[in-house]
């Protein structure tokens, strides 16, 4: 950022130092080529042509301000619109059939556009100061659409060699910096929207098939970034209103993968990562202040993972690997509550279900194996519940009400079932089975 508002500053004095006129310098090489420069003040343009039915329009208003626009081959346009100082605007275009326009309003922005393909289309619209924009695009019918309202904000665009790839970015504040990039990409679509200050966002697609990703940030100091490689059809999308929110999401080799987080409040921290699987879900939705909310899906394929969370400090992690139609989920409610579900190893059609609701709860759900089911209830402070599960068709059921309760159960085998229930203070329960279709079922008021 210090590095930018010095380039920014130099920018002013260097154009401060021109005398006081208006310079245009058109060059026109080939065949039914056009340009138009409209200048009032002491501006700079410069346009350069060469090909055929290239159109390029350039209008100044302010001082200092600065325009190149550099046209090859056929049916280019580019429009440039200035008011104000020191405003600077580069399009290079290479190819057919490509369109550009921006739009500056204030002091000291700057835009950078490069297309080189058929049909790409991108467009620039700033208004205030020292904002900083680039795109770049390389391939065939891709669209980029910026906008930057405020101070200080920096966005960096880059499409390659993608066919109909869109995305759009929106900053409004102070200081925020956004990128996108998109690579071999066939109708991929990025979005980022932020409106506060410092906040930090960033998106990655590559080698995608109508892969979409999406960020939402309204706030002070939030960070957010999506990342999708080798997928199909992958989706994944980030909101966060707040103060120093972070969230993450990464998918790699996936087809139809999908990954969802949602913030609202201070300090949240949500990560989801999948990884080689198919038609994978995860999502964390989090509303308060200091929750955490972690998720790995590794291999695998049509799994799910949800954890949703509202209150201070609470915690919360599922992890699931080589797991096929197996979903878990947390929901938590207080303050300073756990909760880990694991499902590692080989497992198909596994279900795992948290819910707490008050303050210092503990829940642990580990299970490997085919259709095994656990579900953990706890309300009151500082529950203890822990399940254990291996093997085929076996269930668990712990529900606690109340004061420093403990349950652990542990199933090994086929079809074995327990079912705990512990109501007031200071309970204990210890169910261990090992074998086939054995019963246990507890109940302490």
């Amino acid at each position: 950022m210090k590095k930018f508002l010095m380039f920014c500053v130099a920018v002013v004095f260097t154009v401060f130092s021109v005398s006081a006129s208006n310079t245009s310098t058109v060059n026109q090489y080939g065949f039914f080529n056009s340009a138009g420069v409209l200048q009032v003040g002491s501006n700079w343009s410069n346009v350069y042509q060469l090909g055929i039915l290239n159109n390029a329009t350039v209008a100044q208003y302010g001082y200092g301000n600065m325009s190149s626009v550099n046209q090859v081959l056929a049916g280019n346009m580019a429009m440039v619109a200035q008011a104000g100082w020191f405003n600077a605007s580069a399009i290079n275009q290479i190819g057919l059939g490509n369109y550009a326009m921006v739009h500056q309003l204030g002091l000291a922005n700057l835009s950078l556009i490069l297309q080189a393909g058929i049909l790409n289309s991108a467009s620039v619209a700033q208004a205030g100061a020292f904002n900083l924009a680039c795109i770049k695009q390389f391939g065939l019918a891709q669209v980029a659409s910026l906008s930057q309202v405020g101070i200080g904000n920096m966005a960096s665009v880059f499409q390659f060699f993608g066919l109909g790839n869109a995305l759009s970015l929106n900053q409004w504040g102070m200081f925020n910096s956004a990128s996108i990039s998109q690579i071999f990409g066939i109708g991929n679509y990025a979005s980022i929207s932020q409106v506060g200050a410092f906040n930090r966002a960033s998106t990655m697609q590559l080698g995608g098939i109508l892969n979409s990703a999406s960020i939402d940030q309204y706030g002070l100091f939030n960070g957010a970034s999506t990342l999708q490689l080798g997928g199909i059809g992958n989706s994944a999308s980030i909101a966060q209103v707040g103060l120093f929110n972070h969230a993450a999401t990464y998918q790699f080799g996936g087809i139809g993968n999908s990954a969802m987080i949602n913030q609202i409040g201070g300090a949240n921290l949500a990560k989801t990562m999948q990884v080689g699987g198919l038609a994978n879900s995860a999502s964390v939705y989090q509303l308060g202040v200091h929750n955490l909310g972690l998720i790995a899906q590794i291999g695998g394929a049509f799994s799910s993972a949800e954890i949703n969370q509202a209150g201070l400090f609470n915690a919360a992690l599922i992890a699931q690997t080589s797991q096929y139609g197996s979903m878990a989920t947390v929901n938590q409610a207080g303050a300073g509550n756990l909760a880990i579900v694991l499902q590692p190893y080989f497992g198909i059609g596994q279900s795992a279900l948290v819910n707490q609701v008050g303050l210092g709860n503990f829940a642990l759900s580990v299970q490997h194996g085919i259709a095994n089911s656990s579900v953990t209830d706890q309300y009151g402070i500082a529950n203890h519940a822990v399940t254990t599960q291996f093997g085929v068709a076996n269930s668990a059921t712990t529900t606690q009400v109340g004061v420093l309760n403990c349950a652990k159960t542990t199933q090994i085998g086929l079809g074995n079932m327990a079912n705990t229930l512990q109501v007031g203070f200071g309970h204990k329960s210890c169910i261990t089975q090992i074998g086939v279709g054995n019963a246990a079922y507890v109940a302490q008021y």
